[in-house]
């Protein structure tokens, strides 16, 4: 008996641990105020066609006056310039979720070598050939 709650022990942090460590967070810029730091998770980004799902973080340098420091942004993009949001999630400087919109917006295109531009690069550039898993990514920090 013991030696099956050892391992049931074993198993469920070396499960857990590789879902917490999943994430990896890359850094792509800073925002043109250099008030942010943008990250595309490298792990989740994947590819079907011309078109990149992928998830975005954007830490704050300073909270806002609802001390949200960080933003997630699931998001879409295809080529050429094209870019929506999926979901929107606020987290407070504790990482405690504040407020979420899941709600897809419409597409949007973008300009050239504006912060968007860097972000969907990367994304195209770490997406693996796939389907979007749904899941987002830890708040691990970047």
């Amino acid at each position: 008996m013991k030696c099956k709650l050892i391992g049931l022990v074993l198993f469920t942090m070396i499960t857990f641990t590789n879902t917490a460590f999943a994430t990896k967070w890359m850094y792509v810029c800073n925002s043109s105020d250099q008030m942010e730091t943008l990250y595309v998770d490298r792990d989740s980004a994947v590819q079907t066609g011309d078109t990149v799902t992928f998830w975005e973080l954007v830490v704050m340098y300073e909270p806002d006056p609802a001390d949200v420091k960080k933003i997630v942004y699931k998001k879409q993009a295809k080529k050429p310039r094209m870019e929506r949001q999926l979901e929107k999630y606020y987290y407070k400087s504790n990482n405690e979720l504040h407020w979420s919109e899941l709600e897809a917006l419409n597409w949007d295109s973008y300009f050239a070598g504006t912060t968007e531009a860097y972000v969907v690069n990367a994304a195209f550039k770490y997406a693996k050939e796939g389907k979007d898993t749904g899941q987002q990514p830890s708040l691990n920090n970047p």
